[in-house]
């Protein structure tokens, strides 16, 4: 089973974080679909990046409070 993401066999695309290996992909001419579709993919992922980091900070935050709302309740 190939842990491949179908996006990028479909279109020949390299992987995200690909560390600089080098594929069959990156000795080819990028055409301007590849370009595009990789730019999406890369914005996509730093914004789900985004969200966990703020995912996180909002846990935190919660946590906080309740911490807070409980100090309170037993004084």
């Amino acid at each position: 089973m190939s842990l491949t993401p179908w996006l990028t066999t479909q279109t020949g695309a390299p992987p995200l974080g690909n560390g600089g290996h080098s594929t069959n992909s990156q000795h080819r001419q990028p055409s301007p679909n590849n370009n595009f579709l990789h730019l999406i993919m890369m914005t996509q992922h730093q914004g789900m990046l985004q969200a966990q980091a703020d995912q996180v900070a909002s846990a935190a935050r919660i946590a906080r409070l309740e911490d807070a709302i409980l100090l309170l309740l037993v004084n």
